[in-house]
């Protein structure tokens, strides 16, 4: 059977498209529709955002379509479930022949991204419980694992602060001012806090995943990649004086300086301080030395979901 997955984010909408008989994947695309635009400031998704991400589920559906995927699933993630009109709009997309639509919440969405992560994993030696963190643009998940089953996701915080909402709730200016970065960390910061209040699971959390574009971007720059490379990001160990410098270098330029970084994606120039500033609080908050990158994420674990089902 093939099995067609689609996840549309904040930031993004990607697809994948596997053969559940032989686990070959057929396709992994990404498509960067920033349905969230101005999410933060109206409390309502925008009409060329809607359009432009419904013509780019349309492309996607097609495709799917070549492989012959019979039903396309589709999950939308904070983007749609923080705004007013977001489950109306994905309502719309189940006009699409084959397609099923649904708005997930931060639960299901926080124990698809930590199935996805641990997937690609084997943590036989790793110490527990394990965290998964998911920075995405609306939103931030943190599942974590029971203490002597790495593969169950025993809880989770879901956090509606993403790389999108923070930047244009105080990354205003351009580079952004030291005042502006300082308040979203400190928000980031208290949310964790508040968080871990009432998650004593999470504050005895030994290892750490990420996952999602501002991991990888952050490792692609550290590594210095000109393209992705599951091999070389997958893994991949950040330390967090790696990701200080990288915050450090980012925050201090202006955007059109900072899209000739090798290994950022200058379409992504605008909202990867914001990124980063959630990892940067992260790191600080929970005194973490390092944390290690997962290729297999959200979209990974919405597929085994869809297979269990």
């Amino acid at each position: 059977m093939i099995v067609a997955i689609i996840d549309i984010g904040t930031n993004t909408t990607r697809l994948l498209v596997k053969d559940s008989e032989t686990g070959t994947e057929l396709t992994r695309e990404i498509a960067l529709t920033r349905l969230g635009q101005g999410i933060e400031n109206t409390g309502k998704l925008l009409d060329e955002a809607m359009t432009r991400t419904r013509l780019q589920v349309e492309e996607f559906v097609e495709k799917a379509k070549k492989f012959e995927a019979k039903q396309i699933n589709v999950f939308a993630t904070a983007g749609c479930r923080n705004s007013s009109n977001g489950k109306d709009f994905i309502n719309t997309l189940n006009d699409i022949d084959a397609v099923k639509a649904i708005v997930i919440d931060g639960n299901y969405e926080a124990n698809a991204s930590f199935a996805g992560a641990v997937s690609g994993f084997s943590f036989e030696d790793s110490p527990l419980p394990l965290a998964v963190i998911d920075i995405g643009g609306g939103s931030t998940e943190i599942g974590v694992s029971s203490l002597t089953d790495v593969s169950k996701c025993e809880s989770y915080v879901s956090i509606p602060i993403g790389s999108s909402r923070l930047t244009e709730r105080y990354l205003h200016s351009d580079p952004p001012k030291p005042e502006e970065l300082t308040n979203a960390i400190r928000d980031v910061r208290d949310s964790i806090s508040d968080a871990i209040s009432s998650n004593n699971v999470l504050a005895n959390a030994k290892t750490f995943i990420g996952v999602a574009a501002t991991f990888t971007t952050v490792g692609a720059i550290e590594i210095g990649l000109t393209k992705f490379n599951f091999d070389k990001l997958h893994g991949f160990v950040l330390t967090r004086e790696m990701i200080e410098e990288i915050f450090r270098t980012l925050a201090t330029e202006d955007l059109e300086t900072r899209k000739f970084n090798p290994g950022l994606d200058p379409e992504r120039a605008d909202l990867i301080v914001g990124g980063i500033c959630i990892l940067v609080a992260i790191m600080r908050q929970l005194d973490l030395a390092q944390i290690t990158i997962s290729c297999t994420d959200l979209l990974d674990g919405l597929y085994n979901m869809v297979l269990d089902n």
